[in-house]
C-alpha cells in the first residue's frame, strides 16, 4: 500500500495538482486524455469461428485499405500450450469495434506468440512466432509468415527464420520497413544461464519476405547477455531511439538498455553505460510531433533490479525474477526524453495481474487508437504470476494528444 501510494502521489505531480512537489527538468510532453477502456476480447461482436479462451494477449493491430486489423493469441493461460490459436480479424467499424470478419485461423499444436502485421507495396503481412510446449519453456522454433492475396484468401505460413529468432517489432519509418527481432533466449533457460549472450538484430526489407541488416550485411546491432524485447522509434532529426528489455546478466545491469543510433548510421547502437533498473517489458514506441513515447509494462513495486550495487550472479537473477514475478503489474505511458535519455512516467492505465503488450494506430493527427491486455481491472489486485495463470483480456482506448496537458512527467518510482 505505501508502494501504491507513491504512485499516486507521483500522478498527482504528472496531473499538475501537488505544487508542493520537486520540480522536474527535460523535455516537454503531453499526457494525452484517455477515452473509458473497452474489452474487445472477450465480446458478443466476434464473429462466428472465433472461440475465445481464458488468457487472452499477445496482439497486433494495423490499419490498411480502410479497415482495422487484429490479430491475437488465445491459451488456457499466459504460458505455452499445445491448445493455443491465433486469430486474424478484421474491421470496417475501426472505432465502433462491431462487424468483425474472421480472416484466418492459425492453430500448430505449439504455442504461438508475436503476431506482426505490415504492409510492403501495398500488400498485407502477417507474421508470427512459434515455441514449443513445455508450460515452463520459452523455445523459439522459427517465424512462419502469410501474405495475403488479392482476392482475400491467405497464403499457407512458411518459414521466414529458423534461426530460434523472435521478431518483435516491425513499423514503417522514413518510407522503409523495419524490424527489430533477438535470438538465443532458449538456452538461457535450458541451461539456467543468464550470462547466455543474445543477439539484437534490426532488419529491413523490399519484398516482405527477404529482410538484411541496415547496410545489407549484417542484422546484429548489439551481443549481450540478458537483451531481448526492442521497442524503437526515430527522432525529427533522424536520429533512431530505442530501449531494449534486459532481464537476465546484461553487464550494464539488470532493467533496461537505453540505446540510439545516429541519422545515417541505424547499423552503429551506443547505448548509456548502466542500463535504467526498471524493465519496461512489451515495450511500444512511437512519435508525436517531435516527442517520443513508450507504452510498456509498469511495476508498482519499483525497480526491477532489487541490489544494483551487487556483482551479478545467478542468484541475483533468480531473486530479481522471483519478486517481479510476485507483485502485480500494470501497464504505463511513458516520455522518453531523448536530451537527457531517460524515461518518465507519465500516465499508469487501468489494468491488473498479467498486462502490458500493447499495439496502436493513428485514427488523425492527435488521436491514436490502442490495444492492450489485462487481467480483469476490477478485480482484487494479483500478482503478475497469477494473472498469468487464472487469465486475461484484450481492451481498446483513445488516446487523445489533442485534448491533453503539457507535462515533463515524474521519475518512474
Amino acid at each position: 500500500m505505501r508502494r501504491l501510494g507513491a504512485v499516486c502521489a507521483a500522478l498527482l505531480v504528472v496531473a499538475g495538482c501537488n505544487n508542493d512537489a520537486p520540480a522536474v527538468s527535460g523535455q516537454t510532453f503531453v499526457r494525452p486524455g484517455t477515452t473509458a477502456w473497452h474489452r474487445v476480447v472477450p465480446s458478443d461482436a466476434l464473429p462466428a469461428g472465433v472461440a475465445a479462451d481464458l488468457s487472452n494477449n499477445n496482439l497486433d493491430i494495423l490499419l490498411y485499405q480502410g479497415r482495422l486489423w487484429f490479430a491475437f493469441r488465445t491459451a488456457p493461460t499466459h504460458f505455452a500450450s499445445t491448445e493455443t490459436t491465433m486469430y486474424l480479424l478484421s474491421t470496417d467499424d475501426v472505432e465502433g469495434l462491431r462487424d468483425w470478419r474472421l480472416e484466418t485461423t492459425v492453430h500448430t499444436g505449439k504455442d504461438i506468440r508475436e503476431p506482426r502485421l505490415f504492409v510492403v507495396d501495398d500488400r498485407l503481412f502477417f507474421y508470427f512466432s512459434e515455441l514449443g510446449t513445455e508450460l515452463t519453456s520459452f523455445d523459439p522454433d522459427g517465424v512462419k509468415g502469410m501474405v495475403r492475396a488479392d482476392d482475400g484468401s491467405w497464403s499457407e505460413p512458411v518459414t521466414i527464420f529458423a534461426d530460434a529468432r523472435v521478431v518483435w517489432r516491425i513499423k514503417e519509418l522514413d518510407g522503409r520497413v523495419w524490424m527489430t527481432s533477438y535470438r538465443g533466449t532458449s538456452k538461457v533457460f535450458e541451461e539456467l544461464d543468464p550470462f547466455v549472450p543474445i543477439d539484437v538484430m534490426f532488419s529491413t526489407t523490399d519484398d516482405g519476405w527477404t529482410w538484411r541488416g541496415v547496410d545489407g550485411g549484417d542484422e546484429v546491432v548489439l551481443r549481450a547477455a540478458g537483451l531481448s524485447e526492442v521497442g524503437f522509434a526515430s527522432a525529427p532529426a533522424g536520429a533512431l531511439f530505442s530501449v531494449i528489455r534486459a532481464e537476465n546478466a546484461d553487464p550494464r545491469g539488470f532493467g533496461s538498455r537505453l540505446c540510439q543510433a545516429p541519422p545515417g548510421d541505424w547499423k552503429t547502437w551506443r547505448c548509456r553505460e548502466r542500463n535504467d533498473p526498471h524493465k519496461y517489458d512489451s515495450p511500444l514506441m512511437f512519435r508525436y510531433r517531435d516527442r517520443l513515447y513508450l507504452i510498456a509494462r509498469y511495476n508498482p513495486a519499483g525497480a526491477y533490479d532489487l541490489a544494483p550495487g551487487e556483482p551479478v550472479t545467478v542468484e541475483r537473477w533468480w531473486r530479481n525474477l522471483w519478486n517481479y514475478s510476485a507483485t502485480t503489474k500494470r501497464t504505463a505511458l511513458y516520455a522518453y526524453d531523448t536530451e537527457r535519455w531517460e524515461i518518465r512516467l507519465l500516465d499508469v492505465w487501468p489494468t491488473n495481474g498479467d498486462t502490458a503488450f500493447a499495439s496502436a494506430v493513428w485514427l488523425d493527427n492527435d488521436r491514436l487508437f490502442v490495444f492492450n491486455y489485462s487481467s480483469d481491472p476490477s478485480a482484487p489486485e494479483m500478482s503478475w504470476i497469477e494473472g498469468q495463470l487464472t487469465g486475461s483480456q484484450i481492451y481498446a482506448a483513445v488516446l487523445d494528444f489533442g485534448a491533453g496537458t503539457p507535462t515533463v512527467g515524474v521519475p518512474v518510482p
